[in-house]
C-alpha cells in the first residue's frame, strides 16, 4: 500500500508558516527539517528551509539547501533566485551572479531578480551592464522604491550624477512614508552626487540627514568626512573619518597592534608608533605633521612602505 504523504505535508507547511508569521524562523527551520526527514527530495521543503536558515543568519546552511533545491528543480526561476540570494549573502558574488542570471534566463521579467542582479553588478564593477539591468526593471515595475535607488546609485557610479538627483529627489516628496533606512540611503547618494557637481553646501546637508535616519551608516560618516575635508572644517573631518574602519565598502581593515591606541594626550618616557595607511601620496603628504607630535624622554617610531624608507628617515623628529 502506497502512503498517502499530503496530510502530512500539509501539517508541517503549515506548522512552518505559523511560526514565520510570528518572527520564529528557528522553529520553522525544525518544521521544514522534520518534513524533509518524510520527503527528502520536495524541492519546495529544501527551497522554504534555505529561506528560513538565511532568516535566522545561517547562511552557509541556507546554501547548502539552496543548492540541494537547485539540483532537484534547476529550471523554476524562484529557486535559482533564493540560491543568487544565499551565494550572495555568503560573498560568492560571481557565482551569484550567474544564479540571478539563470533565474533571468527562465523569467526575463522577475523583478526581484532584476533588482538585485543590478545592485550586485554595480557592485562588482559592471557599472553598464547594471543600468541597463536596473532601467529594465524600473520600466517593469516604477513604483518600486529599492530598484529606483539601485538605479539612482548606478547612475552615480557611471558618472551621472543628475540623473541620480532626477532620480532620487523626487522619492523624497512629504507624502512619501519612507522607512529610515531607505531615507538614510537616499540621502548619501544625494549628498555624494551634490558633492561631485561641486554643492558642498547641499552635500554636506544630506549627508548629515542620512546620518540623522540612520547614525551607524558608516559610509555616510565617511563621506562627510571628505566633503568637510574639501570644505577646510578639520576637526569634524577627522572624527568623522574615523568611521573608514566601518565602512564594508572601502575594504579598509584597522591594524591590531599590540600596545594603547595614542588620543592625543600628553607623552614622557614612551615609545609611540606612527604607521602609514594607505598611499605613498597620502605618506608624504601627512609625515610632515610629526614635527607636531612632542614627546619627552621617549622614542617616535615610524613604519612605512619599505621604498619610502630612505626618504622620510631624513625625518628629523622620527627617531627610528
Amino acid at each position: 500500500m502506497i502512503e498517502n504523504k499530503q496530510p502530512r505535508r500539509e501539517f508541517f507547511f503549515a506548522k512552518a508558516k505559523s511560526f514565520e508569521s510570528t518572527g520564529n524562523w528557528l522553529e520553522a527551520v525544525h518544521q521544514y527539517q522534520s518534513l524533509l526527514e518524510l520527503e527528502p527530495y520536495l524541492v519546495e521543503g529544501h527551497h522554504n528551509l534555505s529561506l528560513a536558515l538565511r532568516q535566522c543568519g545561517k547562511y552557509e546552511d541556507a546554501l547548502f539547501s539552496a543548492q540541494i533545491a537547485a539540483s532537484l528543480e534547476p529550471n523554476n526561476h524562484l529557486v535559482q533566485f533564493l540560491l543568487g540570494v544565499s551565494l550572495e549573502k555568503c560573498g560568492n558574488y560571481t557565482d551569484s551572479i550567474l544564479a540571478y542570471s539563470e533565474s533571468l534566463r527562465i523569467n526575463p521579467e522577475h523583478i526581484p531578480t532584476l533588482s538585485n542582479m543590478g545592485r550586485l553588478l554595480e557592485t562588482a564593477g559592471k557599472i553598464k551592464e547594471s543600468v541597463e539591468v536596473l532601467e529594465k526593471a524600473n520600466k517593469l515595475a516604477p513604483e518600486s522604491e529599492d530598484i529606483a535607488i539601485n538605479l539612482g546609485i548606478a547612475y552615480l557610479s557611471n558618472g551621472k550624477p543628475e540623473r541620480t538627483k532626477a532620480m532620487l529627489n523626487k522619492m523624497l516628496a512629504p507624502s512619501n512614508n519612507k522607512k529610515p533606512n531607505l531615507l538614510s540611503t537616499i540621502h548619501n547618494s544625494l549628498g555624494v552626487s551634490a558633492y561631485i557637481t561641486g554643492d558642498t553646501t547641499t552635500a554636506i546637508s544630506h549627508l548629515e540627514k542620512a546620518i540623522e535616519y540612520c547614525p551607524n551608516l558608516a559610509e555616510a560618516h565617511e563621506n562627510l568626512a571628505q566633503v568637510l575635508l574639501s570644505a577646510d572644517k578639520y576637526e569634524q573631518a577627522w572624527l568623522e573619518y574615523e568611521w573608514r574602519w566601518k565602512n564594508s565598502n572601502n575594504k579598509q581593515t584597522k591594524r591590531k597592534l599590540p600596545g594603547i591606541q595614542w588620543n592625543g594626550e600628553k607623552l614622557t618616557g614612551t615609545k609611540l608608533l606612527v604607521h602609514s595607511e594607505q598611499g605613498f601620496g597620502d605618506v608624504i603628504q601627512f609625515a610632515r605633521f610629526l614635527s607636531m607630535i612632542k614627546i619627552q624622554s621617549g622614542k617616535l617610531l615610524l613604519a612605512c612602505h619599505r621604498s619610502l624608507v630612505p626618504l622620510l628617515s631624513t625625518l628629523p623628529t622620527v627617531d627610528q
